[in-house]
Protein backbone atom coordinates (compact mmCIF):
# COMPACT_ATOMS: atom_id res chain seq x y z
CA UNK A 1 0.00 0.00 0.00
CA UNK A 2 1.10 3.26 -0.79
CA UNK A 3 1.43 6.59 1.34
CA UNK A 4 1.49 10.16 1.07
CA UNK A 5 2.54 12.33 4.04
CA UNK A 6 1.90 15.97 4.31
CA UNK A 7 3.46 18.24 6.68
CA UNK A 8 0.72 20.94 7.26
CA UNK A 9 -0.80 23.63 9.67
CA UNK A 10 -0.93 22.67 13.30
CA UNK A 11 -3.20 19.69 12.63
CA UNK A 12 -2.80 15.80 12.05
CA UNK A 13 -4.74 14.18 9.55
CA UNK A 14 -3.74 10.12 10.28
CA UNK A 15 -4.14 9.67 6.58
CA UNK A 16 -1.82 12.76 5.00
CA UNK A 17 0.48 13.50 8.27
CA UNK A 18 1.52 15.91 10.70
CA UNK A 19 1.78 20.06 11.64
CA UNK A 20 4.59 22.43 10.88
CA UNK A 21 3.97 25.93 12.55
CA UNK A 22 6.05 27.25 9.55
CA UNK A 23 3.45 26.44 7.18
CA UNK A 24 0.65 29.10 7.52
CA UNK A 25 1.37 32.38 8.51
CA UNK A 26 0.11 33.18 12.29
CA UNK A 27 -1.65 36.51 10.93
CA UNK A 28 -2.80 34.38 7.91
CA UNK A 29 -6.44 35.37 6.58
CA UNK A 30 -7.13 31.84 5.58
CA UNK A 31 -7.35 29.94 8.80
CA UNK A 32 -4.90 27.13 8.97
CA UNK A 33 -7.83 24.82 9.42
CA UNK A 34 -9.15 25.62 6.01
CA UNK A 35 -6.00 25.83 4.58
CA UNK A 36 -5.49 21.81 5.91
CA UNK A 37 -8.79 21.15 4.43
CA UNK A 38 -8.02 22.35 1.17
CA UNK A 39 -4.74 20.22 0.86
CA UNK A 40 -6.77 17.26 2.32
CA UNK A 41 -9.43 17.68 -0.16
CA UNK A 42 -6.48 17.78 -3.30
CA UNK A 43 -4.65 14.36 -1.44
CA UNK A 44 -5.68 11.74 -4.34
CA UNK A 45 -4.33 14.39 -6.99
CA UNK A 46 -1.34 15.12 -5.25
CA UNK A 47 -1.18 10.90 -4.47
CA UNK A 48 -1.72 10.25 -8.09
CA UNK A 49 1.44 12.71 -8.93
CA UNK A 50 3.68 10.14 -6.60
CA UNK A 51 2.14 6.98 -8.56
CA UNK A 52 2.94 8.45 -11.69
CA UNK A 53 6.49 8.53 -10.65
CA UNK A 54 6.56 4.94 -8.92
CA UNK A 55 5.96 3.64 -11.92
CA UNK A 56 8.95 4.38 -13.53
CA UNK A 57 11.02 4.45 -10.17
CA UNK A 58 9.15 2.04 -7.97
CA UNK A 59 11.70 3.09 -5.18
CA UNK A 60 10.67 6.53 -5.16
CA UNK A 61 10.77 8.79 -1.82
CA UNK A 62 11.74 11.98 -0.34
CA UNK A 63 10.23 15.44 0.17
CA UNK A 64 8.86 18.48 -2.01
CA UNK A 65 8.68 21.29 -0.37
CA UNK A 66 6.57 24.31 -2.29
CA UNK A 67 5.87 27.68 -1.59
CA UNK A 68 2.51 29.02 -3.29
CA UNK A 69 1.12 32.52 -3.81
CA UNK A 70 -2.31 32.92 -3.20
CA UNK A 71 -4.03 36.05 -4.04
CA UNK A 72 -6.97 37.80 -2.53
CA UNK A 73 -9.69 35.99 -4.97
CA UNK A 74 -8.47 32.57 -3.64
CA UNK A 75 -6.11 31.43 -6.57
CA UNK A 76 -2.67 30.17 -6.85
CA UNK A 77 -0.79 32.54 -9.17
CA UNK A 78 2.86 30.79 -8.22
CA UNK A 79 4.64 27.30 -7.01
CA UNK A 80 7.95 28.00 -6.22
CA UNK A 81 9.89 24.79 -5.62
CA UNK A 82 11.81 25.65 -2.24
CA UNK A 83 13.09 21.35 -1.88
CA UNK A 84 13.11 18.39 -4.01
CA UNK A 85 14.67 15.19 -2.87
CA UNK A 86 12.05 12.95 -4.75
CA UNK A 87 14.61 14.35 -8.26
CA UNK A 88 11.42 13.01 -10.20
CA UNK A 89 10.62 15.31 -12.70
CA UNK A 90 7.24 13.48 -13.70
CA UNK A 91 6.22 14.33 -9.94
CA UNK A 92 7.76 17.64 -9.48
CA UNK A 93 5.71 19.03 -12.68
CA UNK A 94 2.99 17.57 -11.65
CA UNK A 95 2.50 18.60 -8.58
CA UNK A 96 3.23 22.12 -9.56
CA UNK A 97 0.72 21.89 -12.08
CA UNK A 98 -2.38 20.25 -9.93
CA UNK A 99 -1.30 22.95 -6.64
CA UNK A 100 -1.45 25.86 -9.61
CA UNK A 101 -5.47 25.26 -9.86
CA UNK A 102 -6.25 25.01 -6.04
CA UNK A 103 -8.68 27.14 -4.97
CA UNK A 104 -8.90 28.78 -1.63
CA UNK A 105 -11.72 31.27 0.07
CA UNK A 106 -11.18 34.99 -0.92
CA UNK A 107 -10.03 37.22 1.24
CA UNK A 108 -9.09 40.81 2.39
CA UNK A 109 -5.75 42.57 2.03
CA UNK A 110 -2.59 41.54 0.09
CA UNK A 111 -1.41 38.06 -1.46
CA UNK A 112 -0.28 35.29 0.86
CA UNK A 113 2.88 33.34 0.75
CA UNK A 114 2.08 29.37 1.87
CA UNK A 115 4.64 27.15 2.81
CA UNK A 116 3.45 23.42 1.69
CA UNK A 117 6.20 20.10 1.83
CA UNK A 118 4.86 16.81 1.04
CA UNK A 119 6.78 14.06 2.05
CA UNK A 120 6.51 10.69 0.07
CA UNK A 121 7.16 7.36 1.26
CA UNK A 122 5.96 3.67 -0.15
CA UNK A 123 4.44 1.74 2.34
Amino acid sequence: MKKIVFILALFLFFTCGTADKKTVPVDSPIPPKEVAAIINRNNPEILSCYEKGLRKDPDLKGTIEVSIVVTSRGSVTMVDVKKDTVGSTVVLSCIIEKVMYWRFPQFEGDSILLGIPFIFEKQ
